[in-house]
């Protein structure tokens, strides 16, 4: 539950980059279409996920791997939670990057991955 908390916290730090690529790219869209512009944006926008996830990853696989007792007092929990850093660290990663991939396909309309 500690881990999981503590992930969730961090998970949440990536979700403004989806409403940004939903605000700017459809208003690249709008107004110069699809082409190097909204390439460029959309690399951009990736480019800041995958590096928030990196530091997001090493803020919460860090305090999860070397400081459990910050989040958890009971001792016998510290190794789990030393277990499940890794596992932690890299879905922050992937994370920030669907987040904002998520962000851009709602931008162009394509949401046939949405639950309705």
């Amino acid at each position: 539950q500690a881990a999981w908390a503590t992930w969730s916290v961090f998970c949440m730090a990536s979700f403004p980059l989806s409403q940004a690529a939903q605000v700017f790219l459809t208003e690249e869209l709008a107004t110069t279409g699809p082409g190097p512009g909204a390439r460029r944006l959309v690399r951009l926008i990736v480019g800041l996920a995958v590096a928030l996830g990196c530091c997001l990853a090493g803020l919460c696989g860090g305090a999860l791997a070397f400081a459990p007792w910050a989040f958890v007092r009971d001792a016998r929990l510290w190794p789990l939670m030393r277990a499940v850093a890794p596992h932690a660290a890299m879905s922050l990663v992937l994370t920030g990057s669907a987040q904002a991939l998520e962000g851009v396909l709602i931008a162009t309309c394509d949401t046939r991955f949405l639950s309705v």
